[in-house]
């Protein structure tokens, strides 16, 4: 689900997201409704201010009711616990500074959410949407290889 207050270039930049990771060539399951029952989890996308660079960020919870207690990861980014839903925050204030465009949002978008689905960083791969920007990604879209890694989370 798409929550945020001023924009449809946020909510297109999602929905661009979501189309690539099931678009790759090992596909994912993915949809846009909002569930609370069963082994669905929700995901929930919010724009927030999360500073001067910070383009994302993810957050796991325990429960679907609230409060719920957060999951942290360890320090290399494995969760420490199995989750019910996730939080995407992504920067539109560092964003709009830097001019990006909609197909720059759904990068960022893709990327926290291979982190919503359980994806750690795997910066020595910049071929990998789940490598950070710093660390010199040149993926705009998942790699077959992430969604590989979706899938091995899964199966």
């Amino acid at each position: 689900m798409y929550s945020a207050s001023n924009g449809m270039k946020y909510g297109l930049a999602v929905s661009k997201s979501i189309g690539d990771w099931s678009d790759t060539s090992t596909p994912i399951s993915v949809s846009q409704t909002y569930a609370n029952q069963g082994k669905t989890a929700v995901f929930r996308y919010h724009l927030s201010n999360l500073g001067n660079s910070v383009l994302g960020r993810t957050y796991h919870y325990k429960t679907l009711t609230l409060p719920s207690q957060l999951v942290s990861p360890t320090t290399d980014g494995k969760l420490t616990s199995n989750y019910s839903w996730t939080a995407i925050y992504l920067n539109g204030a560092l964003m709009d500074n830097l001019s990006y465009t909609v197909p720059d949002m759904a990068e960022v978008a893709a990327h926290e959410f291979g982190h919503a689905v359980g994806l750690s960083h795997r910066n020595t791969q910049p071929h990998s949407i789940m490598c950070q920007t710093a660390y010199g990604r040149t993926a705009s879209v998942p790699a077959t290889t992430d969604a590989i890694a979706v899938n091995h989370l899964y199966n």
